[in-house]
């Protein structure tokens, strides 16, 4: 399916070379896919080699006679479904085939399309953020995130990860207005205080207001990450008692930490 999926979406797109070599591939796994001989057909048929379409029509006439009524009705309604209707989702398969076999740039040319033609499409901005990010390309990334942002402005996890995405382009006010932001949209988000006390310790800028920030965020979510970064502000700012007693926190937390366990025997 995965094959047919793709051969449509290349056959969308005109790219009739592609487009055949997907069908092939969809028949030599089973030889009698009708949706890929139908493929098949088209493709020819859009190249002008009409002897060749015959044969595919032949063989997805031969096909379809040995097929059920049941069965006839369910792939008359898979054809039909699969037409430009549902380009969207056959877009999204498609770049989940590119993505899995590492193409990242056609992957994120289908994501695109995606958006494109599905306004409200959230997975496949994320996914080509994502993509985009893992390829140091934050300013491509950060322009998808705030498209999500504008769909869902009340989903503050978007903010987060374009606070994340700031921060790699070393906008640092920006990412911080976004840590703020998802702040005032979930106060009880404790990711959101944890990750602006973090850019205040990294910019070494507002350390007393790093740790007003990570204490409440420990009574949302008591983690043994949230009492090391607190201990790292501590120490910062020279409160070494209470330092050493957030470390021994997370410590106790994840006895198992090389990191925890490096900096409390130190």
């Amino acid at each position: 399916e995965s094959w047919f999926r793709l051969g449509q979406a290349h056959l969308e797109l005109e790219d009739f070379g592609e487009a055949k070599t997907c069908f092939q591939s969809a028949i030599d796994l089973h030889e009698t896919s009708l949706p890929a001989w139908f493929g098949m057909a088209q493709v020819y048929e859009r190249l002008g080699e009409i002897e060749k379409a015959r044969e595919c029509h032949r063989r997805f006439l031969e096909l379809d006679k040995a097929l059920t009524s049941t069965d006839r009705n369910r792939r008359a309604d898979d054809l039909s479904g699969l037409l430009s209707q549902q380009l969207p989702r056959v877009y999204a398969i498609a770049a989940d085939v590119y993505a899995n076999h590492g193409q990242n740039a056609d992957a994120q040319t289908y994501w695109r399309r995606v958006a494109e033609l599905d306004r409200t499409n959230v997975s496949c901005r994320l996914l080509l953020a994502r993509s985009l990010a893992q390829e140091n390309r934050a300013a491509e990334a950060i322009v998808v995130i705030e498209e999500l942002q504008s769909l869902q402005p009340g989903n503050a996890a978007h903010l987060l990860v374009l606070a994340d995405l700031h921060q790699q382009s070393q906008q640092f006010e920006e990412a911080e207005k976004d840590f703020r932001r998802a702040m005032e949209i979930d106060p009880d988000l404790a990711l959101a205080p944890l990750g602006l006390a973090r850019l205040y310790l990294g910019t070494r800028k507002r350390l007393p207001e790093a740790r007003r920030l990570v204490e409440p965020a420990i009574h949302l979510k008591p983690t043994a990450e949230s009492y090391f970064l607190l201990s790292l502000i501590c120490e910062v700012t020279q409160d070494r008692a209470a330092a050493r007693a957030a470390l021994q926190e997370a410590w106790r937390l994840e006895p198992q930490n090389p990191q925890y366990a490096a900096a409390a025997g130190s």
